[in-house]
């Protein structure tokens, strides 16, 4: 039974720690997409790539950083509450607290998995040139729109 339980929360540990990394990396492609001129006037007035990765990598942090300790503490009540009525239930006597692999499992996801996801988004805002990067024109009619058509003029019918 421990071995199906401790197998079951690897696989749900794993699926979250993809799903994490899925949302750093579609927060951060969408922001270096959003300010793809402004990293391309940065690059013409002489911003190094190098100090252009850092600022990248440093905003990436600033998604991860609060969700780490948001994280935590929510791991540490969410711990007290199921320890203390399974101790009630159990009649055992033991330490709230969480353990410290858990800890540094958690810190350690928390800064690996941005860093991780920001590779593909620092692609992104370094692989297109100058003149790409600050064709307002260009980047005008490569966005999205998104229309509404109500049943009816496609033929159906709500009733």
């Amino acid at each position: 039974m421990q071995s199906f339980l401790s197998s079951t929360l690897i696989v749900v540990i794993c699926f979250l720690g993809i799903l994490s990394s899925q949302l750093l990396y579609s927060l951060m492609l969408s922001d270096v997409e959003t300010k793809t001129y402004e990293y391309g006037m940065l690059r013409a007035l002489g911003f190094k790539s190098a100090h252009l990765v850092g600022m990248i990598t440093l905003q990436s942090f600033f998604f991860s950083l609060p969700g780490i300790v948001m994280g935590i503490a929510v791991a540490f009540v969410t711990n007290v509450l199921l320890r203390y009525f399974i101790y009630v239930f159990a009649a055992n006597e033991s330490s709230f607290a969480l353990s410290s692999i858990s800890l540094w499992i958690g810190i350690l996801f928390g800064i690996i998995m941005p860093l991780l996801a920001i590779l593909l988004p620092i692609q992104a805002a370094l692989g297109k040139n100058l003149r790409t990067s600050l064709d307002l024109n260009h980047r005008a009619n490569t966005e999205k729109s998104v229309s509404v058509q109500k049943l009816e003029d496609l033929g159906l019918s709500p009733n």
